[in-house]
């Protein structure tokens, strides 16, 4: 029996879509925004994304901190602050922060980086991502309310 690598499944996947016409491109808008302030960068496009409103609802906010190495290696604070920030203004009821430090414990790598430093990550929850027991989850909260959210996530997060 020959042995297939997962490489070789994965191009007769896109050959076999292809040819069977079943594959299509997406039509996704590129926004290009040249600019020498990255918070106004940042606010200019998300206006031109249109994003639907927050109003009401719990966003969750996935930024990459592998590592506590500056931008570009993780996400730059300015861009996370200003999306925390949008999303608040746009009447967002909470904003959680989840992430996953895949080279480093999450929680050292968001401190040597002073994501807990800003004043507008004050309330978000760091979601320990892909856990395999409630007990691996490491949830930070600052109140009551927070606590019993993050409680709620966690058993969620380990049944999902």
């Amino acid at each position: 029996m020959r042995k297939i690598s997962r490489r070789e499944v994965l191009k007769a996947g896109v050959v076999t879509a292809v040819l069977t016409r079943t594959a299509r491109a997406a039509a996704s808008p590129v926004y290009l925004i040249r600019t020498t302030n990255r918070v106004e960068g940042i606010k200019r496009g998300l206006a031109a994304l249109g994003l639907p409103s927050a109003q009401g609802k719990r966003a969750v906010i996935k930024p990459n901190f592998n590592s506590a190495d500056e931008f570009p290696a993780s996400t730059h604070l300015d861009t996370l602050g200003t999306l925390i920030r949008h999303l608040h203004d746009g009447g967002a009821r909470e904003v959680l922060v989840a992430d996953r430090s895949g080279m480093g414990d999450t929680r050292g790598v968001m401190q040597r980086k002073g994501v807990f430093d800003q004043e507008q990550i004050a309330r978000a929850v760091q979601l320990g991502l892909g856990a395999k027991g409630p007990e691996q989850i490491d949830i930070v909260t600052g109140d009551r309310e927070s606590k019993e959210l993050a409680d709620r996530v966690r058993q969620i997060l380990v049944r999902a």
